[in-house]
């Protein structure tokens, strides 16, 4: 009876220690982590429209004199058209690789921009947003995707992220520059 128990109590022992000791697999250690990022993430694009300036490299892509001079182009065309501009560039943890669209509108309505620039190097993914007032008037989805893929992306593909984010600036003041002429013009002319 004693030998009984003895192996009883083993068992028991045994399997208690196997419930508390069991490795979890690894799509629940991914799905718990998952979680946590996005929870991570969520709070990062909440936080994002409280200290928005023309220039927020998150990313690191750029030198201080680079950040310097694209904040000087973006400043000179918002003092001359009135138009908001602001570019930043995502590092990983801050959006995954579908979010970075959702981001970049977020800080664009959150902070009244009229035309975001969200840039995430490591998921290779870029995004313009347009404010909805002037969304169908200076940039559509077209003009946005030819912008990218014409001026930003060559440059980004040889990893010259300034050249390529300045010729892409650059594109987007000058297109916003004619088709706000254009708009007065019509205005005058229909006045």
């Amino acid at each position: 009876m004693k030998i009984l128990l003895v192996v009883f109590s083993v068992v028991l022992l045994l399997g208690c220690f196997d419930k508390r000791h069991k490795f979890d697999s690894e799509e629940l250690v991914f799905r718990r982590f998952e979680k946590k990022y996005d929870s991570l993430r969520t709070s990062l694009k909440d936080s994002l429209h409280s200290s928005i300036r023309n220039v927020n490299d998150f990313n690191q892509l750029y030198t201080i004199s680079e950040k310097i001079q694209l904040d000087s182009i973006i400043s000179d065309f918002e003092r001359k058209s009135g138009l908001k501009l602001a570019l930043i560039t995502f590092d990983s943890t801050m959006t995954s690789k579908d979010s970075v669209e959702e981001v970049t509108r977020i800080i664009g309505i959150k902070n009244r921009i009229n035309t975001t620039i969200g840039i995430s190097v490591s998921h290779r993914i870029m995004y313009i947003w347009n404010d909805s007032l002037v969304n169908n008037t200076l940039f559509d989805e077209y003009s946005t995707k030819s912008i990218i893929d014409n001026y930003f992306t060559p440059s980004f593909g040889k990893g010259e992220y300034y050249n390529g984010t300045i010729q892409g600036v650059n594109k987007i003041i000058q297109t916003a520059f004619i088709k706000l002429k254009s708009q007065k013009s019509i205005k005058k002319n229909g006045s």
